[in-house]
């Protein structure tokens, strides 16, 4: 397998020249580092400052999947706009909160 990475540089331009964008991530280890126990992690509100900016975008669509619970998710990503999922999937909230 012929596998290329690329640099900051590439990627950059590659976001900003992107007709659409998504990027699916995960919370636990990707956007929040692990804690002891679930519930010791706290709201990271430069992390919500870099999604919410990211979300604006009209091309640019979010969805955070995670083990987590619907209803802990949706407390430590309050923002409208973004797909979440729950339960691996289980549970759904669409990118209209519903």
């Amino acid at each position: 397998m012929n596998t290329k990475l690329i640099g900051d540089s590439e990627l950059k331009d590659r976001l900003q020249t992107a007709n659409r964008l998504w990027l699916f991530l995960d919370y636990d280890g990707t956007l929040a580092e692990f804690a002891p126990t679930p519930d010791d992690i706290i709201v990271d509100n430069k992390l919500l400052y870099i999604l919410d900016s990211i979300r604006r975008k009209t091309n640019h669509r979010i969805a955070i999947v995670s083990g987590r619970r619907l209803q802990h998710i949706q407390k430590l990503i309050p923002i409208q706009g973004i797909l979440l999922a729950g339960a691996y999937g289980v549970e759904i909230q669409d990118f209209d909160g519903k």
